[in-house]
């Protein structure tokens, strides 16, 4: 199950961006192609922290994971990241529109990243000799 969720996951956390600028036959571009205002760039960030967040619920939840319909575009809609919950509304629409099966994905809050999950360690030194 968990090579079947991780192919899946690597099919929906592919942000992909919309080029108006660019010849007709070029409809979308990876985002890795270092051509993004450093705004662009920031919203790219939050999306990927985000993917991997989700990644990490799924390996937790994979009854969760079974409710996406295979082959959707999973679009994040952060409610404590205003800005960003409107850009990924607004790509989710397109996405729609262009006829694009979609699944948006509602995220209250992120719990702060703990820096270690080690508890109860101790050391002990080596004597000399």
């Amino acid at each position: 199950m968990q090579k079947a969720m991780s192919q899946r996951l690597v099919a929906h956390s592919d942000f992909t961006c919309d080029l108006r600028a660019y010849p007709p036959t070029a409809k979308r571009l990876p985002c890795t192609a270092n051509i993004f205002i450093p705004m662009e760039k920031e919203m790219i960030n939050r999306n990927i922290e985000l993917s991997a967040e989700f990644s990490r619920f799924l390996f937790d939840h994979p009854e969760f994971e079974e409710k996406i319909p295979l082959g959707a575009e999973i679009i994040f809609l952060p409610e404590f990241d205003p800005e960003l919950k409107t850009l990924n509304l607004d790509l989710g629409k397109k996405l729609e529109t262009s006829g694009e099966r979609v699944v948006y994905i509602k995220i209250q809050r992120l719990n702060p990243r703990p820096l270690s999950r080690i508890e109860g360690i101790s050391l002990e030194s080596a004597s000399r000799r």
